[in-house]
């Protein structure tokens, strides 16, 4: 059994460099709600009937640019580790700060994120749980950092690497597991 693991293709988004909280919660479901570039060219190098992907429009836009004649099947598991800012304050800041603080809160289980990283690790685990259900090659288009927890976890579980992991937008990463 091979997973494949792709990074959605590139988002049509630019966050702004300074942002208040608010702002930075509406960029957030903005750059949710926004299309990827067109990777057309692009074509995944991998054959599986399986394709997962989560319920972020830009994974199942990348779906459909790298596998135009398959049907994606969807699911919240998949999605990627959601973040809100970490304090409501009257000026802007940096938005990568507003990323790396509300990053850190999650890393340490900080109520002010919507997931702890103990709830993400336990959905990457059922998330796995639904991979290997089928014992069939699968595909599953998805996010950086949702990405390097299920690596981990597949390892952990007796999966083998292929390569090395990148986990740049439209990088594969292939882990198989011998019967």
């Amino acid at each position: 059994m091979t997973i494949t693991l792709i990074r959605h293709a590139k988002v049509n988004y630019k966050f702004k460099k300074y942002c208040r909280h608010s702002d930075f919660e509406k960029s957030c479901v903005e750059y949710d709600n926004s299309p990827v570039y067109d990777f057309s060219r692009h074509r995944a190098n991998t054959i599986a009937n399986i394709i997962y992907v989560s319920s972020l429009r830009r994974t199942y836009d990348t779906s459909k640019l790298l596998f135009p004649d398959k049907i994606p099947t969807e699911n919240k598991l998949f999605d990627e580790v959601p973040i809100k800012s970490f304090a409501s304050l009257p000026f802007p800041i940096p938005t990568t700060v507003w990323f790396g603080i509300g990053r850190l809160q999650w890393l340490f289980g900080m109520k002010k994120q919507p997931e702890s990283r103990r709830a993400t690790i336990m959905r990457v685990k059922k998330a796995i749980d639904v991979l290997v259900a089928s014992d069939e090659d699968v595909v599953l288009i998805n996010h950086g950092i949702f990405m390097r927890l299920l690596v981990k976890e597949l390892k952990r579980r007796g999966f083998l690497l292929e390569g090395v992991a990148s986990y740049k937008n439209l990088d594969c990463i292939q882990l198989y597991k011998l019967a």
